[in-house]
């Protein structure tokens, strides 16, 4: 999935403000309308937007993920900043201003969903997949999504006896 093929896609041309519907869907690989189908039911409303960290943990859980997340921390008294893993409280990316333009060249390879002002994107295996690609808006907050296995669902009892096969 990646966001030129979102970008030409009818579903995508009839519903604004839809920028976490295309970062989850380009991050987590699914495609377009079954991930609006998901926001939907979750309670996102056609033409209107939906903050990310509402929804971003219940994404990955459903579709077999981890989610780290990074805040950014400014640092007082000095210029640059650093982010902190929720998780761990580890500083990361010291004195570096991450921005759309150059967040590839500090993250690299791996898929990140990243947050700008009022703005979610994708950066996956270091290529920005969104409009904001080049432009000097200032990150905030990553999202590392990493896949930790594929999704599989359990079979009850009746399932797996109508799946035997018979040995007579």
């Amino acid at each position: 999935m990646d966001y030129k093929t979102i970008e030409n896609s009818t579903a995508y041309k009839l519903d604004k403000n839809c920028c976490t519907v295309v970062a989850s869907s380009i991050a987590f690989d699914v495609p377009f309308e079954e991930m609006q189908t998901y926001f939907f039911k979750h309670g996102r409303k056609r033409n209107r937007g939906y903050w990310m960290r509402k929804i971003i943990k219940e994404i990955a859980k459903d579709y077999g993920y981890k989610i780290t997340t990074f805040l950014k921390e400014k640092k007082y008294n000095t210029k640059g900043s650093y982010f902190i893993n929720t998780e761990t409280n580890e500083k990361s990316l010291n004195n570096c201003f991450l921005t759309v333009n150059n967040c590839s060249s500090y993250l690299g390879k791996g898929t990140y969903i990243l947050g700008v002002s009022r703005h979610v994107l994708t950066l996956k295996n270091g290529i920005v997949e969104d409009w904001t690609k080049g432009r000097k808006h200032r990150i905030n907050k990553i999202y590392k999504v990493e896949k930790i296995g594929k999704k599989v669902k359990s079979l009850t009892f009746a399932d797996e006896f109508k799946n035997r096969k018979s040995f007579f």
